[in-house]
């Protein structure tokens, strides 16, 4: 009652706007609802692609690493020019990649990772230049020294030899034969370290230089063929020569499996630590983005439907009401007009008090009983 009293104070058209727009107001307010939620999802897509990128950039990293690492190795095996350009070529790629993941990462922990590998690539990429200088210097000592003194002395030897066989000294020719059998086992260690640079071998080298000498100095005393001593004297001198060249072989290496054992393994691991890490992050975090984006649009969804059935309830129930506030004044009206039209003048109008379109018919129709 008090519901149609306050209705029948509103113009017909105000009553039919007003339901329609309630019922609108809670559409657009479900529109607003889900819009907002499908954005706070696209939102969150983006995001969790930007974080998967980043997780194959750094898986790609990873691969890229390790490859570097076997290059290394194997630049410190055979000292190919080729597996050097390969290297840098991927050092490029590799700071690539990490420029790509800092820019995109939004997480601060993995972004500082991700800055802490950079700079570890960059010590180790540093230091791949060392070993790469430090085995061409080792590789020049062998090529253009150990090798050449090497043959020089072994050239000196066999000459002693044949002179002192062609003059029937036959002790020299002996000797020197020793000497020489002392040089080739000297050299041959030599090679042995080179391929296998362990401190025995370092060690085992410098014993049979140290047996070549006892057998090269006798030698330059038992002789008194001018050409033959100074070629015997020379021998020996190379071969002085030829072991603190070996020496520094020696340190060069100590250096080399320094550089790449100790100092590169330890920024491996540290590179390695920080991928594994920056990767478990990545993945914690796409699993936290994939059950809020579910999350939301769960709720999108809920709200949504919600609203909606709030809408169809207001709306059937503003339509009823709305139309009795109308229909029922109407459907009197109607009869008390034929009541009257038959002559029924004690028939009471209704809703003479509305202030509505009935309430004016109503009292235009309460003139009309009057005037009768």
């Amino acid at each position: 009652m008090v519901l149609d009293q306050t209705l029948s104070r509103l113009n017909v058209k105000t009553r039919i706007f007003l339901g329609f727009g309630l019922v609108l107001a809670l559409l657009s307010l479900v529109a607003v609802v889900t819009a907002s939620g499908l954005d706070t999802a696209t939102r969150r897509v983006g995001t969790y692609a930007k974080v998967a990128d980043n997780t194959v950039h750094v898986a790609v990293l990873v691969g890229n690493f390790t490859e570097v690492r076997r290059n290394v190795r194997a630049f410190a095996t055979n000292g190919d020019d080729a597996t050097v350009t390969v290297t840098r070529a991927l050092f490029v790629d590799l700071r690539k990649d990490l420029t790509e993941a800092i820019s995109g990462n939004l997480d601060p922990t993995r972004r500082e990772n991700l800055q802490k590998m950079a700079g570890q690539i960059d010590a180790y990429a540093a230091n791949f230049e060392k070993v790469v200088e430090a085995h061409r210097g080792k590789e020049k000592l062998v090529t253009e020294q150990m090798n050449v003194m090497g043959q020089k002395a072994r050239a000196n030897l066999s000459a002693i030899i044949q002179s002192a066989m062609a003059d029937g000294d036959h002790e020299a020719a002996a000797m020197a034969g020793v000497a020489q059998e002392a040089l080739m086992m000297t050299r041959l260690q030599a090679n042995r370290f080179l391929a296998t640079p362990t401190p025995p071998n370092a060690a085992t080298t410098k014993e049979r230089m140290s047996i070549f000498l006892k057998a090269i100095r006798p030698l330059e005393d038992r002789l008194h063929n001018p050409t033959r001593k100074r070629l015997a004297k020379e021998a020996d001198e190379i071969a002085e020569k030829y072991n603190a060249v070996f020496d520094q072989v020696v340190t060069a290496t100590v250096e080399l499996h320094t550089l790449i054992d100790t100092v590169m393994r330890n920024e491996a691991v540290e590179i390695a630590r920080l991928s594994d890490e920056t990767r478990t992050l990545q993945m914690a975090g796409l699993n936290v983005l994939e059950n809020e984006t579910l999350g939301s649009m769960k709720a999108t969804l809920t709200s949504g439907i919600t609203l909606s059935a709030i809408a169809l309830a207001l709306g059937l129930l503003l339509a009823v009401i709305i139309s009795g506030s109308i229909v029922k004044p109407v459907i009197a009206m109607t009869e008390t007009m034929t009541k009257l039209a038959s002559g029924d003048k004690s028939v009471p109008i209704p809703a003479t008090e509305n202030r509505d379109e009935i309430g004016e018919m109503a009292r235009s129709v309460q003139i009309f009983k009057d005037g009768l």
